[in-house]
């Protein structure tokens, strides 16, 4: 393997190009994509062993929304994908959590929620999977105690990914750092092509997911961007649950709420029961799925 394929200083070249097309036309847009794809991010993910594993994805209510659709709370059509925090234009990829809350905090605007309806879901990973997992939790300075802590990936995991070349660790090591500190920055259209070249890298080395911080929670909690193929292939939805916010509170970063209805997937069919009139049992099972939540 090149020694010079990690180099910081090619990822911050490449980073320096990708910051000034936020403005550009359309076709000049094209044309950068074009030149990016020639020189895109080197790929590095670690395998990790899940067994179903839940994660929540949020979905703000819309006047032309079918909820018996299971798609419209999965990932967008490609032609409605913009830019976003790890996707570029067209490609899209499906965001989500392991805490039913953080969603709340990356799409509900503190000022703006009391006459709006949501849909939570919940989706889980079926079985015991070995998924293709790239981690940018390497930021300097995170915050104590931040959810980040419990999937920080060390310097000596790397060992075993690069045994024979001690210079090659190093490298890899400081270009995750590099990488990381992008995500805890307001620098959407970089780490969407970063985003871009580890989850759509068209061969076997593409990662499944993508894991990093969340930059409206002051980066104390963790998202995930996962390649929808893997999302059709591995994931299955569970629930939704239909709600009003009441409040929202970020200092502990739970929230309070009043459940609806839930749309119970059964074989493929979401059906919508009142959340007041399904069995005792089943309502103590969501609150459980909740116990991140104020309700």
């Amino acid at each position: 393997m090149d020694d010079n394929i990690f180099s910081v200083e090619d990822y911050i070249k490449e980073i320096e190009k990708l910051k000034k097309i936020e403005n550009l036309p359309s076709e000049e847009l094209k044309s950068v994509l074009l030149e990016h794809s020639k020189n895109s991010f080197p790929i590095l993910f670690r395998p990790i062993c899940i067994n179903n594993t839940s994660y929540w994805r949020l979905t703000e209510s819309r006047h032309y929304m079918n909820i018996g659709l299971i798609s419209e709370f999965s990932y967008p059509p490609s032609a409605l994908t913009k830019f976003g925090r790890a996707n570029i234009p067209y490609h899209p990829v499906f965001y989500c959590s392991e805490s039913p809350t953080t969603p709340f905090f990356e799409m509900v605007n503190e000022d703006d929620f009391k006459d709006k309806v949501y849909y939570l879901s919940k989706w889980i990973v079926r079985g015991n999977k070995e998924v293709k997992l790239a981690t940018f939790t390497f930021a300097k300075n995170m915050p104590e105690n931040s959810d980040s802590e419990s999937h920080f990936v060390s310097f000596d995991k790397f060992k075993d990914l690069f045994s024979e070349n001690e210079n090659l660790q190093r490298k890899a090591y400081d270009a995750f750092v590099y990488l990381s500190e992008c995500f805890v920055k307001e620098q959407h259209y970089v780490t969407s092509f970063i985003g871009y070249d580890h989850l759509y890298g068209m061969n076997e080395y593409s990662a499944d997911m993508l894991l990093y911080p969340s930059i409206r929670t002051d980066n104390n909690k963790l998202n995930f961007a996962i390649h929808p193929n893997f999302v059709l292939q591995e994931m299955e939805l569970e629930y939704v649950i239909q709600l009003n916010v009441k409040k929202l509170h970020k200092l502990d970063f739970s929230i309070e709420f009043e459940i609806l209805n839930v749309g119970f997937n059964n074989n493929g069919f979401l059906s919508w029961q009142s959340f007041k009139k399904i069995p005792e049992s089943i309502q103590n099972k969501i609150h459980n799925d909740l116990k991140y939540t104020t309700l």
